[in-house]
């Protein structure tokens, strides 16, 4: 009996120990509510089960949480879903390795409601001044490292709050170095509407970012794509230099700078508050600026100044400074000229060419140059001391067209030379077309001597409809016929006999007198008659005593 009551005293005592919580200690106090097992001890530790590496490896079905100290690494391995695992990083420089496609190094700060002091979740130092802070590669396809902010500036790192992303400075050496092989070295995003993606900032003399290699930088909102400010105050006799970005290609034949955009944006937009340059750009041998866009303005300036050009392109070689392929529109809002071409190379006597503007169509019907005023300005004004005003050439089309509405349509001057100069090589098209298309004023005004090479085109004839059985006299005679000259008169031709009444035929309107008039002609041979033309138009046979025979060569009268 008292065997059987030990053995009872014994499984109580031990279903109470398994089932309670445990406190090992040398001052009786209870284990923390938290803690199965609670240790406390001022001079001894936690001493885990001590493996070689070997040993470690070969245990059978290791459970998730199992720990072990590894007595040939010198480190504590943790078991976890992907295997063992540090427990610890006591050893320095720490060489991270992953043979699978998790993040070899995440670090997290779980702290949150910190604005606006901030935390960042990992800091990286080095405290020599020619070295890098953080110096990231990769030789795959994968980004070197995968930065994101959901609110602040996203560059390395992850952040839920308002912070940086990832701050990098550097004394002497690169704030950040990203390298890699088949994918971007850095990706940024940013979700927020105000703050950029990626800020840079030297705080010295150099440049706070420098791209070598293609840039493709890009924006999904309407805020703009790349922004470039300098913010240092202005400094007198350092204009040209204080550049808020400099474009530079090495490349003989590359482009300085490319801006596209194919929707109704703007391609680059240059601002310059001070009496600096909006925008600059130089090429030795290949293009300075190239710029397109599909619904809009591929090169936008804007200038305040009532002096100074909105845009100065100059070629210090021996091409054309600025070369237009599509349409340009050049706009004044004020009284200065919207558009001049100024050759500033020295007389050179005997060339010919060396024009300020060459304009050029290539297509066969189009215009070399269109002028066209709406006020009470001159559209186009030319002037030379030696050569010539204004020369303009076509092969089949218009070489110039000009309009005005309340001035000259084109103006030019010339000492010692032609001022203006037109050439046409069509057999059918004018050279020069002036036309007013107000009523009373004069198409062509000429102070001066004119001097014509080749014909003077007129209308064609027209043929009356013959009144009163009036006919053509025939045989060798002229036929009746009468046309509008150039000098707003009415010609009359032919010789004409028959008619049972006056009137011979009747004038159109526009070929009318304004009031009746008469004319001695011959008729029936040697006698004298007379050819009235009344202002309704009708040609009438007014005094004569034989009508076998009346001419009506000679006759022509001036109309309004």
């Amino acid at each position: 009996m008292k065997k059987h009551f030990l053995t009872l005293i014994a499984i109580a005592t031990f279903t109470t120990v398994s089932l309670a919580q445990v406190g090992v200690n040398s001052d009786n106090s209870a284990p923390h509510p938290s803690a199965q097992l609670d240790i406390k001890s001022s001079d001894k530790g936690l001493l885990i089960p001590r493996l070689t590496t070997l040993e470690r490896n070969a245990v059978q079905n290791p459970e998730i949480g199992l720990m072990v100290f590894d007595k040939d690494l010198q480190e504590i391995f943790i078991y976890n879903s992907d295997g063992w695992k540090q427990g610890t990083l006591s050893k320095l420089p720490l060489i991270l390795s992953s043979g699978n496609f998790n993040n070899i190094l995440k670090v997290t700060n779980t702290k949150t409601n910190s604005y606006p002091d901030g935390s960042t979740a990992a800091e990286f130092i080095n405290n020599d001044i020619l070295g890098t802070a953080i110096s990231a590669k990769s030789s795959g396809n994968l980004p070197t490292i995968d930065a994101r902010n959901s609110s602040g500036p996203a560059i390395y790192g992850e952040s839920s709050g308002t912070g940086n992303g990832g701050i990098f400075n550097s004394i002497s050496g690169a704030g950040v170095i990203g390298n890699t092989q088949n994918n971007n070295a850095f990706v940024g995003t940013n979700n927020s509407e105000t703050l950029p993606t990626a800020k840079f900032t030297n705080s010295g003399n150099g440049r706070a970012l420098e791209l070598i290699g293609g840039a493709n930088i890009t924006s999904n909102n309407s805020l703009n794509t790349l922004r470039v400010e300098n913010n240092k105050p202005y400094n007198i006799g350092a204009i040209s230099d204080e550049a808020a970005g400099v474009f530079i290609n090495n490349s003989p034949y590359g482009v300085g700078l490319v801006s596209r955009t194919t929707n109704n944006g703007t391609a680059i937009t240059a601002v310059s508050h001070g009496n600096g340059f909006g925008g600059k750009f130089y090429s030795l041998d290949g293009i300075g600026i190239y710029s397109s866009t599909q619904n809009n303005h591929a090169t936008f300036a804007l200038n305040s100044s009532s002096s100074i050009p909105v845009a100065k392109i100059m070629n210090i070689g021996g091409g054309p400074g600025l070369e237009v392929i599509g349409d340009a529109s050049i706009l004044s809002t004020n009284r200065v000229t919207a558009f001049r071409a100024e050759n500033s190379t020295p007389i050179n006597s005997g060339t010919g060419n060396d024009a300020a503007g060459l304009f050029i169509h290539s297509g066969a019907y189009g215009n070399a140059v269109i002028a066209k005023t709406v006020g009470s300005g001159t559209a186009i004004i030319a002037s030379s001391t030696i050569g010539t005003g204004l020369s303009v050439t076509s092969d089949s089309g218009v070489g110039a067209y000009f309009f005005s509405n309340n001035n000259d349509a084109i103006r030019g001057y010339s000492i010692n030379k032609s001022a203006i100069d037109m050439n046409n090589n069509s057999t059918t098209k004018p050279t020069a077309k002036l036309a007013n298309y107000m009523s009373g004023g004069n198409a062509l005004e000429l102070s001066g001597n004119l001097e014509i090479f080749g014909k003077i085109n007129q209308e064609a004839y027209q043929i009356p409809s013959f009144q009163n059985n009036w006919n053509n006299f025939g045989g060798e005679w002229n036929t009746a016929k009468f046309y509008k000259g150039k000098d707003s008169r009415v010609y009359l031709e032919g010789v004409v006999n028959g008619g049972s009444s006056n009137v011979i035929f009747t004038l159109p309107v526009g070929y009318r007198p304004a009031s009746r008039i008469f004319f001695i002609v011959s008729h029936n041979g040697g006698s004298r008659g007379r050819i009235d033309i009344a202002s309704n138009g009708e040609v009438r046979f007014e005094f004569g005593n034989d009508n076998t025979q009346v001419g009506l060569d000679g006759i022509s009268f001036r109309v309004e």
